[in-house]
């Protein structure tokens, strides 16, 4: 969903507050304090390291979005130990079925 500039304000609003200041959040996400500021009353063209210290990000088309727009993510992490020939065949055939694989 597209935020609009009231929502991106008020997100900004409550990402100043947990930083405690709009220094704090300026100095913690590496912009300048005048951003902060600028970001807070207009809404609009904030930077990304602001936008995400908020839960925002900026889409391809340049509309800012919630976090939980980009949906799940695909990337899985499997670790797995096996030795000698049977142990390798097992962890295969568990990678393949944790992947959905036959």
């Amino acid at each position: 969903m597209q935020l609009t500039p009231r929502q991106i304000r008020a997100r900004l609003d409550r990402a100043v507050a947990d930083a405690g200041s709009n220094r704090a959040l300026s100095r913690a996400r590496g912009v300048t304090e005048s951003q902060v500021s600028r970001c807070r009353l207009s809404g609009r063209n904030c930077p990304a390291a602001l936008l995400a210290a908020a839960g925002m990000w900026r889409d391809a088309e340049g509309d800012v979005r919630d976090r939980s727009d980009r949906g799940p993510s695909r990337f899985r992490f499997i670790a797995v130990q096996a030795s000698g020939e049977a142990g390798v065949a097992a962890a295969v055939a568990t990678l393949g079925a944790a992947l959905g694989q036959r």
